[in-house]
């Protein structure tokens, strides 16, 4: 379990000579993130959903209030992996699959058939994929090798932020599925700006808007009965596909 204590992520703008104001990127966040859940967090770009989950898995130290994992301010190594929206940023364009897991594998202590079946689990056939290149594989591609990668060491929570952008739909559902078989061993935090994502993958949803929290419940009570205008108009105005301009 991941508790949020009073986080709140403050920039210092510039508004004129020797003049400056405070930016708020994150304001005074106190929520909780579930074991053996999908916890969906979207909301408007800007609204904070990076920055949140650069600090949730360490990558910001920068930052006012605590986080308790297990009720413990000291977090375990590899106990939250990081998943980010463009693999390319993460994944070596000249090494192979196989390199990828082989390297995944001996940092984490982990045998490489061990690594290869989560691959597999993920949506990726190893025979096919070992010999192939970072550079040749797409952009979904990539973001199903980041997923497989981040959960070889099984850690206790995984954070995804925008990690599905790249993929196909069908490749898409799919991973989507996987997450809701995933989440019997492995927690999960689950970014996206696109709320019928969330609300197809996730136990329960986090509304952020404008550095805050602006209502929490689970999915079927946000998709329902939203409390909030703001994703009341999240909601309203997400794309119906069955209804054509």
């Amino acid at each position: 379990m991941i508790q949020l204590d009073g986080i709140s992520k403050v920039y210092k703008i510039r508004s004129g000579y020797m003049k400056y104001h405070d930016l708020y990127a994150l304001d005074n966040i106190s929520t909780t993130f579930r074991n053996n859940n999908i916890s969906g967090i979207t909301g408007a770009s800007g609204s904070g959903k990076t920055t949140l989950a650069n600090i949730i898995t360490g990558y910001d130290t920068d930052y006012a209030g605590q986080i308790l994992y297990n009720s413990s301010l000291v977090r375990t190594l590899g106990s939250v992996r990081y998943v980010f929206q463009d693999p390319y940023t993460s994944m070596n364009p000249v090494k192979t699959v196989e390199w990828h897991l082989a390297t995944a594998a001996s940092i984490n202590n982990v045998e490489m058939s061990d690594a290869i079946k989560k691959l597999e689990i993920a949506g990726m056939d190893y025979s096919i994929y070992k010999d192939r290149y970072g550079h040749s594989l797409s952009g979904g591609e990539l973001q199903k090798l980041a997923l497989a990668i981040s959960i070889i060491p099984e850690p206790e929570f995984i954070v995804l932020d925008e990690a599905f952008s790249m993929m196909d739909s069908i490749t898409l559902f799919k991973t989507l599925n996987f997450l809701k078989q995933l989440k019997k061993t492995i927690s999960i935090i689950y970014i996206d700006h696109d709320i019928n994502r969330i609300a197809f993958a996730s136990d329960y949803v986090y509304i952020l808007n404008h550095g805050k929290i602006i209502e929490e419940n689970y999915t079927d009570k946000i998709m329902n009965d939203p409390l909030n205008d703001f994703t009341k108009e999240l909601i309203k105005y997400s794309p119906d596909y069955h209804r054509r301009i």
